[in-house]
C-alpha cells in the first residue's frame, strides 16, 4: 500500500477546508453576512449560530464563510498576478543578459529593498482601499520574489546542451524561451507560487486589519478581527474563531508547500559507495594473425545486474560470436582471435565483439 507523507496529508486536508468553506461562501451560508439582528447581539455559540454573532447580531459563521470566499480570491489573483508578470521579466532579464538585465535587476533590487508591507499601503494610498487596489499592491510586492527566483533557473538553463542545440536548429529566442526554458521553470515556481498564496492571505488579513483591505460590512478575516478587540472582555469568540481559521490556513498552505518541495526538488543523496564492479574482464591475451600469437584466450565478460556494455567509440553492444551463441554461453570454449588483416584487427580490438577463430574463418 502506497503511504503519503504526512506533511502532504496534513496540508491538504486543512486547505481542502478552506477552499470548501471559500466555495460554500459563495454558494451558500446560513444567514446573510450583512443582515444585522440587534436581538441576538453577541450571542454565545448555539445550535442556531454555531459560532455565534457579533456587536450587530451578524452570524459568526457565515461571516467567516463569505471572509474566506474573499481572502482566497484575493491571495490566488495575487499570486496569479505576481507568478505571470515576474516569470516573463525573470526569463527576459536571465536569458538575454546584457544591459537589459542590469537595468531590470536594478530596478528589482530596488523594489526588494522596500519592507513588502509598507510598499503595499504606500501603493494603497494611492490606488485606493479596495480588493483591485490590494491585488496590484501586493501582486507589485511579491513580483521581484519570483523574478529573482526565475532569473537563477534561467542562468543554470542557458548553458545547457538543449538549448545551445536549438540555438544550432535556428529556432528564434521566443520560441526557445517559451519550448525549453519555461518548462523548466514550473517546479521551483510552483513551490514558490504555494508559499506566497499564505504570504498573500496573511497580508491581506493585516491590511483589512489596518483599515485597508476591503470596506466594511464586506467580511474579512482581518476586519472581523479588528472590529473584535472593543469585546475581548464581553465575547472571546469574535477573535477565537477568525484567529483559528487564518492561522489553520497558513499551517495547511505551508504543509502543502513543504510537501510539493520534498516532491519536486528532492535532496541531493550522498554518492554511494560501488560495492560491486560493473564490468570483469579477466584471462585476456592479445595476438595478431592466425599464424602469429593469438589476440584473445579464454576471456571471460562479466557485467553487474541491470548494466549494459558498449563501447564509447561507436556504440556497438557486446554480444557473443556465433560459435559462443551455439553454445549458449558468452565464454568461448576455444581460442579467440580477430580477422587476418591489421586493418580488422584494429577494428575488433575497438569494438566490444568478441571474435573467435571459427567465426573469423567464416567471415
Amino acid at each position: 500500500m502506497r503511504t503519503y507523507p504526512p506533511n502532504l496529508v496534513i496540508g491538504l486536508a486543512l486547505t481542502g477546508i478552506i477552499v470548501v468553506m471559500a466555495v460554500m461562501g459563495v454558494v451558500w451560508t446560513p444567514y446573510d453576512p450583512v443582515a444585522m439582528n440587534f436581538t441576538a447581539r453577541l450571542a454565545p455559540p448555539s445550535w442556531s449560530h454555531w459560532l455565534g454573532t457579533d456587536e450587530f447580531g451578524r452570524d459568526q459563521l457565515s461571516r467567516l464563510m463569505t471572509g474566506a470566499a474573499a481572502s482566497v480570491k484575493i491571495s490566488v489573483l495575487t499570486v496569479t498576478l505576481a507568478i505571470s508578470a515576474g516569470t516573463a521579466i525573470g526569463i527576459v532579464s536571465g536569458f538575454l543578459r546584457g544591459w537589459s538585465d542590469r537595468i531590470i535587476m536594478s530596478l528589482n533590487d530596488v523594489l526588494l529593498a522596500f519592507p513588502g508591507l509598507l510598499f503595499a499601503l504606500g501603493l494603497l494610498a494611492v490606488l485606493g482601499a479596495n480588493e483591485t487596489g490590494i491585488i496590484l499592491a501586493l501582486g507589485l510586492v511579491y513580483m521581484s520574489s519570483v523574478v529573482r527566483v526565475v532569473r537563477g533557473t534561467v542562468l543554470s538553463l542557458r548553458e545547457r546542451e538543449f538549448v545551445e542545440a536549438s540555438h544550432v536548429m535556428g529556432n528564434s529566442l521566443g520560441y526557445t524561451m517559451r519550448r525549453h526554458i519555461l518548462p523548466n521553470c514550473i517546479a521551483p515556481l510552483t513551490v514558490l507560487a504555494t508559499s506566497m498564496c499564505g504570504w498573500a492571505l496573511l497580508a491581506e488579513s493585516a491590511l483589512s486589519f489596518l483599515g485597508l483591505g476591503v470596506a466594511p460590512p464586506a467580511p474579512t478575516w482581518g476586519n472581523m478581527l479588528a472590529g473584535s478587540r472593543a469585546f475581548l472582555d464581553q465575547a472571546v469568540w469574535l477573535v477565537t474563531f477568525p484567529g483559528l481559521t487564518i492561522s489553520m490556513a497558513l499551517l495547511g498552505i505551508n504543509l502543502l508547500g513543504d510537501a510539493l518541495r520534498d516532491r519536486l526538488d528532492p535532496p541531493h543523496e550522498e554518492a554511494r559507495p560501488v560495492t560491486q564492479p560493473l564490468l570483469e574482464v579477466s584471462n585476456v591475451t592479445l595476438g595478431i594473425g592466425r599464424a602469429g600469437p593469438k589476440i584473445v584466450k579464454d576471456a571471460s565478460l562479466s557485467i553487474a545486474p541491470g548494466r549494459s556494455s558498449a563501447s564509447s567509440a561507436n556504440r556497438v553492444r557486446a554480444r557473443p560470436c556465433s560459435a559462443a551463441r551455439s553454445s549458449g554461453s558468452r565464454r568461448h570454449p576455444s581460442v579467440w582471435s580477430p580477422a587476418t588483416s591489421a586493418s580488422r584487427a584494429a577494428r575488433w580490438a575497438s569494438s566490444t565483439m568478441p571474435v573467435c577463430g571459427q567465426c573469423a574463418a567464416a567471415a
